[in-house]
């Protein structure tokens, strides 16, 4: 994923010891992520000194701004001039070995690289950009990808997962309607016996209740997304079940 990015760090004597990343898209909207600074040398203004790189990056081409806080940060992103639009919820299943629930009338496949132009599309229709570069080496290092199609073989609704520490992480899911989203989390479910992670929209409220309230998903981090120079993001939210990994903002 490192390819699709423009990245800044800090070293001391030859190690790493902060770093950003800022990925820009199409149509004049970029994101910065993967912001972090070594415990040992953070309260020295290096974070804000990544942030005003990548702030001057983006405004070279004349590109607002998104980014997912982490609560640490946000008095940072907040004295830059960012404001919050909405909260994403981190959800997670500690037991996750559920019985597979099939659709009557849809059938899940696994993700194959046919799939992916569909997928790609489909993520312009709910991102509003394309992210096609992200996709294609997300696609290879994915733990495991889910597509449903309907009778006439359009795609309705993909899902994507990796593998962070010993949990697996869905990233993304994007589906046009409730039910396909519903339909493509209790399939993982179905593949994986471990903890499951999902970073969910704080718009997407019936998805964030039908996970806790029907699965037992625990809210386990809340994390302002915010943007500069923007009131909104593009694309259509309503198809954004669970973003792609936070840290790509």
């Amino acid at each position: 994923m490192l390819s699709v990015g423009a990245f800044y760090g800090h070293y001391d004597n030859n190690r790493l010891i902060s770093c950003a990343g800022i990925f820009q898209y199409e149509n004049n909207l970029a994101s910065i992520g993967i912001v972090c600074v070594h415990p040992r040398y953070r309260r020295k203004g290096l974070a804000k000194q990544l942030m005003t790189i990548c702030m001057e990056e983006a405004n070279k081409l004349d590109s607002s701004i998104s980014l997912v806080s982490s609560p640490e940060g946000f008095p940072l992103y907040k004295s830059l001039g960012f404001k919050a639009i909405r909260n994403i919820h981190r959800l997670q299943l500690d037991n996750s070995y559920l019985a597979l629930k099939q659709g009557e009338l849809e059938k899940i496949d696994q993700m194959n690289i046919e799939d992916l132009i569909d997928v790609i599309q489909l993520d312009i229709e709910a991102f509003g950009l394309n992210r096609s570069a992200m996709y294609e080496q997300l696609f290879y290092n994915m733990e495991s990808g889910f597509v449903v199609r309907g009778e006439d073989r359009m795609l309705k609704g993909f899902s994507m997962t990796t593998k962070v520490g010993n949990a697996i992480r869905v990233s993304p899911l994007i589906a046009k309607d409730p039910s396909i989203a519903k339909l493509l989390i209790s399939n993982i479910f179905g593949h994986h016996a471990c903890p499951i992670q999902i970073d969910v929209p704080s718009n997407q409220a019936d998805f964030i209740n039908e996970l806790e309230q029907r699965y037992d998903f625990k809210n386990i981090l809340l994390s302002p997304q915010m943007t500069l120079d923007a009131t909104d993001l593009p694309g259509k939210n309503d198809h954004m079940y669970g973003i792609l990994n936070p840290a790509f903002g």
